[in-house]
């Protein structure tokens, strides 16, 4: 009866195990997906704050911004790698055998979550266009950050992003400075003289008055 007793508890205890790493990982999943709508607000942000950097001149920072949208991107993809993985780990037949991977790839994923959760501030978003000495060294902290996250792949397919956006901008840019010439020649045109409606006539050339003798001259006798 001993024997039996033992047998049916660690039956339990094995379904419990698979149950509760069934449980985490849906709670990390739920999690994960209300990480992705948030953090696709504050990508839509970073990508507008791009634009303003660069129509100001600076595409270090909106390279900064693109940067930061990328490595987001990563996370979550990353996220929902690891959970798919470990969702095939936890439906295989064997779990007694995977259950010590099933809970260090839990733990990876809680890690993922943690550095995910460190990107869903829009604050720190706005603090980058900062240009008080406190923003430019929040500014270099990301950088370095990011630095070693962004491999020279990601790079150069940030770099086109960046020149894509440039070249959607410049219609707008290019529209604004037509604009702005129509406006200055408008005004040179309404400071000009008018035109006079009638040719003008050349003035008439005073005549002198003749002058008279004040004497009558005295007729010659023969």
């Amino acid at each position: 009866m001993g024997w039996l007793s033992w047998l049916q508890s660690s039956k339990v205890n094995k379904v419990s195990s698979k149950d509760k790493a069934v449980l985490d990982l849906k709670l990390q999943r739920d999690k994960v997906k209300q990480y992705q709508k948030r953090l696709s607000l504050i990508g839509d942000r970073e990508r507008e704050l791009a634009k303003q950097s660069l129509a100001k001149g600076n595409k270090q920072r909106a390279l900064l911004f693109l940067r930061k949208q990328k490595f987001q991107n990563q996370l979550l993809e990353k996220s929902f790698s690891q959970l798919s993985n470990l969702e095939e780990l936890i439906e295989s037949i064997e779990f007694a055998q995977v259950q010590q991977e099933v809970v260090k790839g839990l733990e990876q994923g809680a890690q993922t979550l943690k550095a995910i959760n460190a990107e869903m501030s829009l604050d720190k978003i706005d603090k980058i266009m900062d240009d008080t000495a406190e923003g430019i060294a929040y500014q270099r902290e990301i950088e370095q950050t990011l630095s070693s996250a962004i491999s020279d792949e990601d790079e150069l397919a940030i770099e086109r992003d960046l020149e894509r956006m440039e070249k959607e901008m410049m219609p707008e840019t290019a529209a604004s400075k037509d604009a702005l010439k129509e406006q200055q020649s408008a005004d040179i045109v309404n400071e000009l003289p008018e035109v006079p409606k009638t040719v003008p006539q050349p003035a008439a050339e005073p005549v002198e008055p003749v002058e008279e003798n004040a004497e009558e001259q005295e007729p010659v006798l023969a």
